[in-house]
Formats: C-alpha cells, structure tokens, sequence
C-alpha cells in the first residue's frame, strides 16, 4: 500500500504516507494470505533460510552415493517417447 487518503467530511485533505519495514510489510502481507496457501510460503522461507554448506553436503553425499551404486543398470538411459509410453502419457 503506498497510502491513504485522509478525507473531511467528503473533502480531500491530502495524501498520508505509510511508511513500513520490510519485516512489516512481510508480516502484512503474510496475515493476508489464505491458510491453504500458507504451506507454499512456509517452503519458501525455509528454503531462504537454508543454510547453503549444508546444502552443498547434502548434494554431495547424494552424488557419491550414486557414483557409488552398484547396479548395474543405473546408468542406462530412456528417450522421452519411452518414458511417456511408460507412464501413460500419449
């Protein structure tokens, strides 16, 4: 919201600025959100406040445990024509 107006018995006073933190305005607009999508917001914040090194362990011990693999067809690769014939998709 960049203002107001303040009205006078039906007369335009003039324009009020409303001035607000970021923090405030992200709590505004949060209040205003509806609960279902709440959940979409509650990800993303947790994705922002994230903590990128663990992250990156994360990512890395999930490569090294594909490398790792031992199946043997783990590296085999599909076309898209068969992955949607696969799954119903044409």
């Amino acid at each position: 919201m960049d203002g107001f107006f303040v009205y006078n018995t039906n007369r335009l006073i003039g324009k009020v600025a409303i001035i607000m933190s970021e923090r405030e305005r992200v709590a505004q607009m949060v209040n205003e959100i509806p609960d279902y999508k709440l959940g979409y917001v509650l990800a993303y914040l947790q994705g922002l406040m994230a903590d990128e090194a663990e992250d990156d362990a994360f990512c890395e011990r999930l490569y090294q445990d594909y490398l790792n693999d031992p199946d043997p067809e783990k590296d085999k690769e599909y076309s898209l024509e068969d992955c949607k014939k696969e799954w119903g998709l044409e």
